[in-house]
């Protein structure tokens, strides 16, 4: 997982909005749902609840909380 995609994916698990991800780390709202796909792809799930309560296979949120 890129560096990028932890960022995103932990702001993600923590409940934020793809908006206020965007605006967080001042990139396009497009942008944050391609890094959330690939990071979806990645842990082998298919939706942010998912990705909030660590249900997926792969790296832990531990590991993406981790810059």
């Amino acid at each position: 997982m890129t560096i990028q995609e932890k960022r995103v994916a932990r702001l993600a698990a923590a409940g934020h909005s793809n908006k206020t991800i965007a605006a967080n780390l001042t990139l396009s709202v497009k942008t944050i749902e391609y890094h959330l796909q690939q990071v979806y792809t990645k842990l082998g799930i298919t939706s942010r609840r998912q990705l909030m309560t660590g249900q997926h296979d792969g790296e832990g949120l531990s590991t993406v909380g981790a810059s």
